[in-house]
């Protein structure tokens, strides 16, 4: 819903800003919900059975930005710095 929200707003070129209390707001409770989901789930689960989950994850958090900083570097043609900032927001 927020992304046909977004989409429309920017056909028809409004000034749509959320207050920054809002998304702050928005991020902590996603994060949280998150955490606490994982959490909850995590300790349902053997060590043996978590840890193949664990290290794809971590695998996963170091080479998705490598790939995505080289295709951005190649394909992209942003500078330096920015195809950096891109590719970290992949690993997360």
């Amino acid at each position: 819903m927020f992304f046909a929200l977004g989409f429309v707003a920017q056909l028809i070129k409004s000034d749509l800003k959320l207050p920054v209390e809002l998304t702050k707001s928005i991020t902590i409770y996603l994060l949280l919900s998150v955490g606490i989901h994982g959490g909850i789930e995590l300790s349902h689960a053997t060590l043996l059975d978590a840890v193949p989950s664990i290290f794809t994850a971590i695998a996963l958090g170091v080479l998705l930005p490598i790939i995505a900083y080289l295709i951005i570097n190649k394909v992209g043609k942003i500078d330096h710095l920015n195809a950096v900032a891109i590719a970290t927001h992949y690993g997360s």
